[in-house]
């Protein structure tokens, strides 16, 4: 079990250091400062600013004090205050340099609530419960570290995603089931649902005329715009993967523990117990997915509805593409349960036969009759 937590673990990180290539060749000029004096926030005509001092915490300038002037919002102020941390920008023009307040560092405001669900997801969930989190524990360390290709180039990015997710799927269905041939199972199940539900998505965005940000990307090169174009495509085969690596392997485990130990199982019977089975499985992971894709996408619907008022909101292209989304992404749900259970049925089926023979050999070997003689 070592050994294969090791073994795992080298892909894991040969995998991150493939998608992260060339990411620190890029010249650093946002920088970090702590503020160190923070005068309070005064209005005028209606906007609200505030002057900080702050002092510069790496680069060239690490060290350096300089002033800066914070806009805010008329909503979710918290004003800095001495002790605080931001971003700088720092542009040299004509040799002279010029700070400029860049945003917020937001990451230690909300430390103590991720140090708060690890500690309820501990206390509630167990390690048994936590295993299921293995999936987007793993997907957003492969984001963070890079793993996850932004790149212009969609064949060889799909590819790479669909190995990283692969992987994601093999590793969480060892740890749930101990099982080869379910680790099998899961893996070419999940694989070939997100792929038909990547070529749905690909078919009707384009029949649909869907170009994401439109008109509000305008100022972006055409390199950097292909490459938004890639990771959007790329997007559909991680909004589902989730449901339907938990769904597959829910479903694997109840086929195998019900059919495994039958001397002979028939096709028909196993794929009609497995869509009973299932049922319960996908629609609630159908039905999760659906809550989420709305509860993220409200406020901007209501943007659009508001923003474009004599257009049609299903005609409009950005809430179209919310709905190809979540189509696409719920079909690949829906086909796990078919897919599974043929998959393993089939597997289960093969793997039968084979230790049939090899059990049969061994019983003309081995079987000997009182008289001497052999079968």
């Amino acid at each position: 079990m070592r050994r294969l937590g090791i073994f795992l673990g080298m892909v894991f990180f040969i995998l991150c250091s493939l998608g992260n290539t060339g990411v620190l060749a890029t010249e650093r000029s946002v920088y970090s400062a702590k503020v160190i004096f923070a005068d309070e926030v005064i209005e005028q005509e209606g906007l609200k600013t505030q002057e900080i001092q702050v002092e510069i915490l790496e680069g060239e300038k690490k060290g350096s004090t300089t002033k800066l002037v914070v806009p805010y919002d008329k909503l979710f102020i918290r004003q800095l205050r001495a002790g605080d941390k931001v971003k700088v920008a720092v542009s040299s023009i004509e040799g002279e340099d010029y700070y400029q307040f860049f945003d917020f560092i937001r990451a230690r405001n909300y430390v103590w609530l991720f140090i708060l669900f690890v500690v309820l997801a501990a206390a509630f969930l167990g390690f048994r419960g936590s295993k299921r989190l293995f999936p987007s524990i793993l997907l957003v360390i492969a984001l963070l570290v890079g793993a996850i290709p932004f790149s212009g180039q969609l064949v060889p990015s799909v590819l790479l995603c669909l190995l990283i997710l692969a992987f994601v799927t093999a590793l969480t269905s060892w740890l749930r089931t101990k099982n080869k041939l379910l680790v099998v199972t899961t893996t070419l199940s999940v694989i070939f649902c997100l792929v038909i539900g990547l070529l749905i998505f690909l078919g009707f965005s384009q029949a649909s005329y869907v170009v994401p940000f439109i008109g509000s990307v305008t100022t972006l090169d055409e390199n950097l715009y292909d490459q938004v174009v890639t990771v959007l495509i790329l997007s559909i085969l991680f909004i589902p993967a989730g449901g339907v690596i938990n769904a597959s392997i829910q479903i694997s485990k109840h086929i195998w523990e019900e059919f495994s130990d039958k001397a002979a199982i028939s096709l028909n019977v196993v794929v009609k117990r497995g869509l009973k089975v299932s049922q319960k499985i996908s629609a609630g992971e159908l039905n999760n997915l659906i809550i989420v894709i709305l509860g993220l996408t409200l406020a901007a619907v209501f943007l659009v509805k508001e923003q474009y008022p004599e257009i049609e909101s299903w005609d409009n292209g950005w809430i179209a593409l919310q709905v190809i989304y979540a189509i696409s992404s719920g079909i690949s749900i829906l086909l796990v349960s078919p897919i599974t259970t043929f998959f393993l049925a089939a597997l289960i089926d093969l793997n039968k036969h084979r230790s049939a023979r090899t059990f049969g050999g061994q019983r003309r070997l081995n079987v000997v009759h009182r008289g001497g003689k052999s079968n």
